[in-house]
């Protein structure tokens, strides 16, 4: 008798990355969501953005930053609107955002000065991480009522070198739940425990980021597909999002074509945050063909639950 356990094809359900973007005139914050395609080449458009509003007023909410979505798909990030107050008396909310309506909710109370959170990613365990630019602190949060996990962890071992640079940090998480940094225009490996970050790469100035090339390529924002696809929003003027194969030098290096022009697709014509935001860890759906190992695994593994299940009958039997 033969039998087939499943159709012996790989699948991965790719990840949608989003996005925010603030317009630097008005301070205004639109929200986007793009999927990515297998293999970016070339230029491709993302929908247009919706303006991320309080959810009772409904009034724009501006300079939102630090984008985050968790293993359910839920959307959070941080309103920095009071940070022009200034640095040292600035404070901090974070918010759920609606993917669909734009409608964001305050979680739990707004805490700092000092505070502007410029980046927040979650881990692969849906811990909630944040990078609190007004002291360079990592933090971990409650998403569930905005609280403090733990004591703050100074950040160390980077350069700021940009008036920018409250703005132009992220934090990522890579598929193998690998923390990254970025502080303008390079790129860190980051310990979470510690604090401590390791300098990965620094784009050349004039920066390959952009064409024609910009004299200072802040990076707004990172975040990983399923394939290992590195993904950076570039902040300031000529805003794009860049693709690179990998998070590799060698990858980073040759990471110039511009997938996506932020100030045109999302309707923002000056320059302000940017953040992505990604959930990469997701696991292939089914076995690929030429993975023998993996398919005697599976195939054990349904005769073994079979066997469960008829020991199980024949002790109910008894």
């Amino acid at each position: 008798m033969g039998f087939s356990l499943f159709s012996a094809t790989a699948s991965i359900a790719q990840a949608q990355i989003h996005g925010i973007k603030t317009d630097a005139n008005t301070g205004y914050t639109g929200l986007f969501t793009i999927t990515p395609p297998a293999a970016p080449v070339g230029t491709f458009h993302a929908p247009t953005a919706i303006n991320i509003v309080d959810l009772n007023t409904q009034a724009k909410l501006t300079w939102v930053d630090a984008l985050a979505v968790n293993s359910k798909g839920d959307l959070f990030a941080y309103d920095n609107s009071t940070h022009y107050s200034g640095r040292a008396s600035s404070t901090t909310q974070l918010i759920r955002i609606n993917k669909s309506t734009g409608e964001a909710q305050p979680i739990g109370s707004a805490w700092g000065p000092p505070a502007y959170i410029a980046g927040a990613a979650f881990d692969a365990n849906d811990n909630l991480w944040i990078v609190n630019t007004a002291n360079y602190t990592l933090r971990q949060i409650n998403p569930a009522d905005g609280s403090t996990i733990g004591a703050s962890i100074s950040i160390t071992g980077f350069t700021a070198h940009a008036l920018e640079s409250s703005e132009a940090v992220d934090i990522v998480f890579d598929s193998d739940n690998k923390a990254y940094l970025s502080v303008d225009y390079s790129i860190y490996s980051l310990n979470v425990a510690t604090g401590a970050a390791s300098l990965l790469y620094t784009f050349p100035l004039p920066s390959p980021l952009v064409t024609p090339p910009n004299a200072n390529p802040l990076l707004g924002g990172m975040a990983f597909d399923n394939n290992g696809g590195f993904w950076l929003s570039q902040h300031r003027n000529l805003d794009r999002i860049v693709y690179s194969a990998d998070i590799s030098s060698t990858a980073l290096a040759a990471a110039h074509n511009a997938v996506m022009d932020l100030s045109g697709d999302t309707g923002v014509l000056n320059s302000g945050p940017t953040d992505l935001a990604s959930w990469p860890f997701v696991l292939p759906t089914s076995v690929p063909a030429n993975n023998p190992v993996a398919l005697i695994g599976l195939a054990f593994g349904v005769i073994g639950a079979g066997g469960m299940m008829l020991r199980r009958r024949r002790k109910q039997a008894r």
